[in-house]
């Protein structure tokens, strides 16, 4: 199953796609208006909306379309479908215009089928700018991850999957050592800059094929896809050790250091998601207890 593509773009993606889809929806809106202002009343400036070999690329809203350089967006359905349906819409506004050149009007059937297009082609792009904006409620605004709404859609995906092509895979629930005591001893400030530092280093140290979410507060999810538990731990070690060795500026030239502990269980489908994030957590768990900074397998 293709995963969602708000779970692939962080918060600054979402805003600049969100902005540049409602100007190219206005664009073509009134590029739509002009079309049929010229057949209405200047027939012979129709050539224009059909000068070249690929017109679906010189209007604005397929300037926009052919620039995007992001490879989630490029590889998503939705965005691969919006621009076949622009594509086809340019293509019947060229039916139109070599009846209207031929005939002095087009045809009934050639005007309804580029009606029918055209509503089409506005009905996607409205749903796909809304589904945009609505993705901002699967992002977490302070680390800009997805969230544990985002990881939950992203868990069923999964879980689906590897009950199709039968293989195992593994999570692990990581949390950051006396993180309330950062916080109170420093402030919330420092507390946010520690979040988004640790975030980081994560999101940069695991694999593209890995998620990785924020769960809540100083807790935070990775899946490790098609990766035993052996394996994850590690990966795990390899981020326990980068976390240990990074230091976070406060005021008065003062550094804190950062720890964190891991809880790592399997994810298959022998169990439910709700139980593979409760092994996780209680293997977390033992881990804080044992002395924390330190990696458990349950």
């Amino acid at each position: 199953m293709e995963t969602e593509l708000q779970l692939t773009l962080k918060k600054k993606d979402f805003e600049n796609l969100t902005e540049a889809l409602k100007l190219a929806f206005d664009n073509h809106l009134q590029w739509l208006s002009d079309l049929n202002f010229a057949m209405i009343c200047q027939p012979e400036q129709l050539i224009q909306f059909c000068k070249s070999a690929e017109p679906h690329r010189d209007c604005k809203f397929g300037q926009w379309y052919y620039s995007v350089e992001n490879s989630a967006l490029l590889n998503h359905s939705s965005f691969i479908n919006l621009g076949k349906t622009h594509k086809t819409l340019h293509l019947s506004v060229c039916n139109l215009i070599d009846e209207f050149t031929e005939y002095g009007k087009p045809k009934q059937t050639t005007y309804l089928d580029f009606k029918r297009i055209e509503e089409l082609f506005l009905n996607d792009i409205k749903r796909f700018l809304h589904n945009n904006i609505e993705a901002g409620v699967n992002t977490d605004h302070l680390t800009e991850l997805p969230n544990r709404h985002a990881l939950d859609i992203f868990l069923k995906q999964e879980l689906k999957r590897i009950k199709r092509q039968n293989y195992h895979s593994s999570i692990a629930m990581l949390d950051i050592d006396y993180f309330k005591a950062i916080n109170d001893k420093h402030g919330h400030s420092v507390g946010d800059a520690v979040l988004q530092k640790f975030s980081n280093l994560l999101a940069t140290n695991i694999r593209d094929c890995d998620f990785l979410a924020r769960y809540g507060g100083e807790e935070f999810i990775i899946y490790f896809s098609e990766t035993d538990c052996t394996d994850s731990f590690e990966v795990a070690e390899k981020l326990r050790n980068l976390i240990q060795q990074q230091t976070i500026a406060v005021a008065n030239n003062q550094f804190i250091s950062l720890t964190c502990s891991f809880g790592i269980a399997e994810f298959n489908e022998n169990k439910s998601i709700k139980e593979s994030i409760a092994d996780a957590d209680k293997a977390l768990y033992q881990a804080k207890e044992s002395g924390r900074n330190k990696i458990v397998i349950n």
